[in-house]
């Protein structure tokens, strides 16, 4: 569909017509490289700045005077006053439209849980299914609503950059009833298509709304354990699904968190167990998955499961994912074996293949892809923006990036930083007492990369 319109305007471009293309940045980042295929090279790309304090508060009394509840945007402000955290979470436009609609309703929210992205659209999801049953106009189960348009989410989300589907292909059950559910149907687009010979779904009216779903969908199998969790992790999801994951665990009580962290535990061994008598692609996809998110898990301690996978699973990809889970959580000792791995071609290589995949750089198997020089932008940007963050999971990453960044160089010769790549690398803090083999080793990446490839 992309390439379609990308070359629809490239034939008006062939004229002489000057074209604007305006989509969300991570649309942009992932399907960029398909557009320009039939449009050609853009001459500037511009990126819209996050909102700031002041344009929140004009978006959110221009929206109050519309619906003619002055309330509302007073009570914006008090949470932007109150809540840690809130400027970020509203600078969004979508995310600032969510908060206001649960304004708007008067819902019952928890505005001191209101600084992650999750528990927004948790809110929002929940007020919606209630708000449209009270209208009258929803009176189908919730359950159904729930598990429909989750299934709608994982289709669309397996087939982003393809045309919208007809009602047959996807195949929700129960279709005719939940179509005239406004609960269920006023969350998705549609239209009527004469190929088709029907009603066609374009997709939810924001992509981020099936995005938020799907994370749901994985959160609550973490929290029921056992072969349940196979079926959300059926699919192989990237960074736009995994910040929802992230920001959702973030939310959770400790219980909750030691419970998940339970469940995935005993669930990966049993997994291993089964691979020992017959091994499968899908017992190997399941278990790198189990350990990306233990990987993630915001524990004190470093799980056990990481540190022994990190050297006991035989495959390199299930070795990096427990590898890197352990790094997150401050592990040196597997810091140190695993940046030694990457001195290996291979292992260097199947840590560029996955970063390519996860930050949208190819469309491809996480598991299968390997790198053979392809555009890297992408993944690029995504090195960058953490090399120069400060937060602790920046910190804990800067060695992997930064050797990560350098296998890039090193397998395309002639890359040349940007004047803003090298001042963000000369601008890294390093670690300090306590961790000066760390400091030193990170010291020494630097100077590695800015002798291959600086300014």
């Amino acid at each position: 569909m992309v390439s379609t319109i990308g070359a629809e305007l490239g034939g008006l471009v062939a004229t002489g017509v000057t074209v604007f293309v305006a989509s969300r940045t991570d649309f942009f980042e992932r399907q960029a490289d398909v557009l320009v295929g039939g449009l050609g090279s853009l001459e500037e790309v511009l990126e819209v700045k996050a909102w700031a304090r002041s344009d929140i508060i004009d978006f959110s009394e221009r929206y109050a005077s519309r619906v003619d509840d002055p309330l509302v945007a007073s009570r914006v402000r008090e949470i932007l006053d109150s809540v840690p955290g809130a400027v970020d979470i509203a600078s969004n436009p979508m995310r600032l439209t969510l908060l206001l609609y649960l304004l708007v309703t008067r819902a019952d929210i928890d505005v001191l849980r209101l600084n992650e992205p999750y528990t927004l659209y948790e809110m929002f999801y929940s007020e919606w299914l209630n708000k449209e049953r009270h209208r009258g106009t929803s009176g189908g189960s919730a359950t159904a609503i729930v598990a429909a348009h989750v299934q709608l989410a994982r289709w669309f989300y397996r087939h982003k950059g393809e045309r919208s589907s007809s009602v047959r292909e996807i195949g929700v059950e129960g279709w005719d009833e939940l179509r005239l559910d406004s609960a269920f149907s006023d969350l998705l687009d549609f239209e009527t298509s004469i190929d088709e010979g029907g009603e066609v779904v374009r997709g939810f009216r924001h992509e981020t709304l099936g995005e938020h779903l799907i994370a749901r969908s994985i959160l609550h199998a973490f929290d029921a354990g056992g072969p349940v969790i196979d079926k959300a992790l059926a699919i192989t999801v990237a960074d736009d699904v995994n910040g929802f994951v992230r920001s959702g665990l973030a939310q959770f009580s400790a219980a909750r968190v030691s419970a998940i962290q339970a469940n995935l535990g005993r669930r990966y061994d049993e997994l291993k167990r089964d691979a020992e008598s017959v091994s499968t692609d899908e017992n190997e996809r399941l278990r790198e998955q189990i350990l990306y998110y233990v990987g993630r898990l915001p524990v004190r301690k470093v799980p056990e499961v990481l540190v022994v996978a990190s050297v006991s699973e035989t495959t390199p990809l299930l070795r990096r994912a427990a590898a890197l889970g352990a790094i997150l959580h401050g592990n040196v000792e597997v810091e140190k074996r695993y940046l030694l791995m990457l001195d290996d071609a291979s292992e260097a290589r199947l840590n560029r293949s996955v970063q390519m995949v996860y930050f949208g750089d190819v469309h491809d198997d996480l598991h299968t892809f390997e790198d053979s020089g392809e555009d890297w932008s992408r993944t690029r940007r995504a090195i960058f923006r953490r090399l120069g963050g400060r937060s602790i999971r920046d910190n804990r990453l800067r060695q992997w990036d930064l050797r990560t960044l350098r296998s890039f160089i090193e397998s395309r010769p002639g890359s040349v930083l940007s004047g803003e790549e090298s001042m963000i690398l000369r601008a890294i803090q390093l670690p300090g007492i306590g961790e000066e083999d760390r400091a030193a080793a990170i010291r020494q990446e630097i100077d590695l990369v800015l002798g291959l490839a600086g300014t």
